[in-house]
């Protein structure tokens, strides 16, 4: 799972997380941890 975090104006507080949360409740899970796009290495913004 991305979390593609990079517009930081337009960003609502908490947001994120309760995605997150709702798409649990639903039955989605993935594989590995979250990776939120503005903290990922160089290569992920590449598309690598």
């Amino acid at each position: 799972m991305r979390i593609k975090d990079i517009d930081p104006p337009r960003e609502v507080a908490g947001a994120a997380t309760r995605i997150l949360r709702q798409l649990t409740h639903y039955g989605l899970h993935w594989d590995g941890d979250v990776l939120w796009q503005s903290q990922a290495p160089r290569g992920l913004s590449r598309g690598a």
